[in-house]
């Protein structure tokens, strides 16, 4: 009886101690989650002003984790003031870029084969989406391992031919053509390349 006492107790230590040592590993990863989780934070909203700046405006994300609540703040460059404004105050052209520079802000990190933004500049002016244009093919530039889709009703012609799109190696335009009602079959023109 006191043998088997023994190898009781003897089980509860091990026990124990393997409970504490996984409790320790326990907190540590969640030490080290909310130091990632702050670093990508961080990253984020530095990515969005970062982008925000290439059109004179300023801005930042907050997080709020215990709310589960993500806020943007931007000012624009035309804003006369240096309070930063919740986007319902702006423009159509300047909600779309504000947008487009959120999305790619909080891409950075996602490791995804490709990506996609559909409309995106449907309320822009010929300004704004020059620009919003100039930083999607820039970002999806130093992004090489993943492949971009935009989709656009707008006109998306390289420059050399009247449109704002510059022409490089990597970058293929598709030109869909306009789709008549019963239509069945969608016939591409080539590539403009």
């Amino acid at each position: 009886l006191e043998r088997k006492l023994f190898d009781a107790e003897t089980s509860m230590t091990k026990i124990y101690t393997v409970h504490r040592s996984q409790e320790a590993a326990y907190e540590k990863r969640k030490e080290e989650h909310v130091q990632i989780r702050d670093a990508l934070q961080l990253q984020s909203s530095t990515s969005f002003n970062k982008h925000l700046a290439r059109q004179g405006f300023s801005g930042r994300i907050s997080f709020n984790d215990v709310k589960k609540e993500l806020r943007t703040k931007v000012v624009p460059a035309s804003s006369e003031v240096s309070d930063s404004t919740e986007t319902r105050g702006l423009s159509g052209g300047e909600k779309s870029f504000t947008t487009i520079s959120f999305v790619l802000a909080l891409g950075l990190k996602l490791t995804t084969p490709f990506r996609a933004m559909d409309e995106f500049d449907v309320f822009m002016d010929s300004v704004n989406r020059k620009n919003s244009l100039k930083m999607i093919i820039s970002v999806a530039n130093e992004m090489k391992e993943t492949q971009f889709f935009f989709f656009s009703p707008q006109d998306t012609a390289h420059r050399d031919n009247g449109g704002a799109v510059p022409r490089q190696d990597g970058l293929l335009l598709l030109h869909m053509p306009r789709v008549e009602r019963g239509q069945r079959r969608i016939n591409f023109p080539p590539a403009e390349q």
